[in-house]
């Protein structure tokens, strides 16, 4: 899956290279995300804003989770990063949230829910293009052997 430093530099477009941190560029999986995070947020509504984000959320409870209930995971140095995010506290938040959400939603109209179901689901879609990033770089690190 890739490690915390490739989590990173996936988000930020910054690496550690020989000890500093250097400005490689933003992946283009990122730039698509970035650019319809700042577009939702532009918008200023709640309701957008909560459905853009929360696949994210969910995303991370369920991977990191799974990840936390592999026996070899607690001996990973990445430990400390799965355990962040499959910890109940966090699982119960996304369960808050998604909570929440519905509560925001409940008295729009059918058009503005599948406005946000429109969201959600191209949040979802830029949120599983970041995970194909980390299977990417690791058939790439495969063909260069």
């Amino acid at each position: 899956m890739g490690s915390t430093k490739q989590h990173f530099y996936f988000r930020t477009g910054t690496k550690l290279v020989q000890g500093k941190w250097k400005t490689v560029g933003v992946l283009p999986e990122n730039q698509n995300y970035i650019d319809f995070m700042f577009e939702i947020a532009s918008h200023g509504k709640n309701e957008e804003i909560l459905m853009a984000v929360l696949p994210c959320m969910l995303s991370y409870s369920y991977i990191f989770r799974k990840l936390a209930a592999v026996p070899t995971s607690r001996e990973s140095r990445y430990w400390d990063f799965i355990k962040d995010y499959a910890d109940e506290q966090y699982a119960e938040s996304c369960k808050e949230w998604s909570a929440f959400a519905g509560y925001k939603c409940a008295g729009l109209s059918e058009a503005n829910k599948k406005y946000l179901a429109d969201i959600f689901e191209k949040a979802s879609l830029l949120e599983l293009a970041f995970w194909k990033m980390a299977y990417r770089n690791e058939r790439m690190e495969e063909n260069a052997k």
